[in-house]
């Protein structure tokens, strides 16, 4: 069976509603912050990650509110104004995505930094927010450090005592790249049938794939919290039980595949590639497993997700993860796609009775390996597309596949341009040329920054209909009040 959402259209363009309700009402709401009070460096791409989600959501109710920048205050996350007038705040609504900034204490107190003052309050703490005794099921916090999961902390540890009636909530356990494309992918990614903390584990993957997204469920039993949090994709009004919590993350990257080759390098051509649909590989994902395709996103479908091994107390070497991996990609075959092994990810879970008498201790529940397209040999390095994931439980049985790759319709190689210089003669720049001039020139890095060691990537960016040689790089850079974010620049390689 195969499914597909027209090539070329986005999440906001499905019919598909992820509401209990036919008709839900005055149940979505979402705020975002680039621009904070002094003292607080800004962000640039929140305003963008949150529009991603509620524009989906919009489609099928209108949201109650869309609070940006010096509208987004400590009222509307603090008893007893979060549920103000029954409209307004983030426990008058089924769904909260808040973006912004967001850091955790050494006690697994989370703080975030707000757009204005309220109260003389422009800063909003965990342990002051009590969610869930109106109306707030799931919430979202687009945020660095919001779900913690190592070092000591958990999500029961920060939130169990605030979110009394939750059913879900979604986080960060590493700090997060400022990009837009986690609220958007989010629903591109459900709409290919994935649950919500797989949607939401692999959105996360889609922004970079140095850092941890996480998913937690609550539920009366162990079992119950354990299948919301890998089950659940229908947005329920109903209060969940907070006896049990039990939480879900990706952690270590491990690499299979060779570094991007010329890195350091310039390479000596520019390249042009133009794509094909989606479309054209559906015959060959429908052989292997029931396929949805959502516009130049598939899934394929290997195995009942509810079958999976969700446990397991020793975890595969990468090599093993990567032979049942192959198998998947040797019976794909995808015609006009070339792919070479890159990344494996482990995916682990743990949980915690409500009252913190009994805990479950992190073990594997999964495993993804990243496959990257190459054209010519030069790899696709937009994080977000390019790629073919296969997941697999803990015991290594393949249950999906991913497939964000297309096929190449054209290659176009040209000398790159080497700038006259008067008098004869011309230069190309280098690689680490024109990536510095890209970061002097980003308003978020400061001139002293360095880049992220090993960050630096030359291939193939994509861009929609075609893809360009080029190179991307990242900067940690310091927000103020231990706040941090990650910045990348990119730049074609077309001169």
């Amino acid at each position: 069976m195969t499914t597909i959402t027209p090539p070329g259209t986005t999440g906001s363009d499905r019919t598909a509603s992820p509401f209990e309700a036919a008709r839900a009402t005055g149940v979505h709401g979402a705020s975002s912050i680039q621009t904070f009070m002094p003292g607080v460096g800004g962000l640039s791409r929140t305003h963008g990650d949150a529009d991603g989600f509620a524009a989906y959501l919009n489609r099928f109710s209108p949201g109650n509110f869309r609070f940006r920048d010096s509208g987004v205050q400590f009222w509307q996350y603090a008893e007893p104004y979060d549920d103000w007038q029954g409209v307004y705040g983030s426990d008058a609504v089924s769904v909260f995505y808040h973006s912004g900034h967001g850091t955790m204490d050494g006690a697994g107190v989370f703080y975030a930094p707000l757009g204005a003052a309220w109260g003389g309050k422009d800063w909003i703490r965990s342990d002051e927010i009590t969610w869930g005794n109106e109306r707030l099921r799931y919430a979202f916090w687009s945020t660095c450090l919001s779900l913690r999961v190592h070092g000591g902390h958990s999500p029961w540890r920060t939130w169990a005592a605030h979110a009394a009636g939750m059913r879900m909530l979604f986080g960060w356990e590493t700090v997060s790249w400022d990009v837009d494309v986690y609220g958007r992918r989010f629903w591109d990614h459900w709409n290919t049938g994935q649950s919500f903390s797989a949607a939401w584990l692999n959105s996360g993957w889609d922004g970079g794939r140095d850092q941890a997204p996480s998913a937690c469920g609550m539920g009366a039993t162990e079992g119950e919290a354990k299948d919301r949090v890998f089950a659940e994709r229908t947005i329920m009004t109903a209060p969940a039980s907070s006896n049990w919590w039990w939480w879900t993350y990706y952690d270590a990257v491990r690499s299979v595949g060779a570094p991007t080759v010329g890195a350091n390098e310039s390479p000596a051509e520019a390249m042009s590639v133009q794509w094909d649909d989606m479309v054209s590989l559906t015959g060959a994902l429908g052989e292997i497993g029931a396929t949805t395709v959502h516009g130049n996103l598939a899934r394929v479908a290997l195995a009942h997700e509810r079958d999976a091994d969700r446990r397991a107390s020793s975890e595969l070497s990468a090599a093993d993860v990567t032979v049942s991996a192959q198998s998947v990609m040797s019976a794909l075959d995808l015609p006009g796609v070339d792919t070479e092994p890159h990344l494996v990810r482990t995916q682990r879970a743990a949980g915690a009775r409500g009252d913190g008498s009994e805990n479950v201790a992190p073990h594997v529940a999964g495993y993804s390996v990243e496959y990257r397209q190459i054209v010519e040999g030069s790899r696709v390095i937009t994080p977000e597309s390019g790629y073919v994931r296969v997941h697999l439980d803990a015991a290594g049985r393949a249950l999906s596949a991913d497939v964000a790759v297309r096929p190449v319709r054209s290659v176009r190689t040209t000398p790159r341009l080497a700038v006259p210089v008067a008098g004869g003669g011309g230069v190309v720049p280098t690689v680490g040329a024109l990536l510095g001039a890209a970061a002097s020139e980003h308003p978020d890095i400061p001139s002293d920054a360095e880049p992220i060691p090993g960050s630096r990537e030359v291939g193939l960016i994509d861009d929609g209909n075609i893809a360009v040689r080029g190179a991307h790089e990242g900067y940690l850079v310091s927000a103020g009040h231990e706040l941090e974010k990650k910045v990348r620049v990119s730049v074609p390689l077309d001169r």
